[in-house]
């Protein structure tokens, strides 16, 4: 998903609930899980397609 966090951070991530906060899931294992409270975090799209040129 396309997340928005604090308003201004776009990023493309998987998410988890954890509880009561929300975590971010890098596809990439080199890139830590970021944990956030709900306030901070808002879905802006998700992803539907990879286009790929070699």
């Amino acid at each position: 998903m396309v997340a928005l966090v604090d308003g201004y951070e776009a990023t493309l991530k998987r998410l988890r609930r954890k509880g009561d906060s929300i975590a971010l899931e890098a596809a990439n294992p080199a890139y830590e899980t970021r944990i956030f409270g709900p306030d901070r975090v808002k879905v802006q799209g998700r992803l539907v397609g990879l286009m790929r040129r070699y």
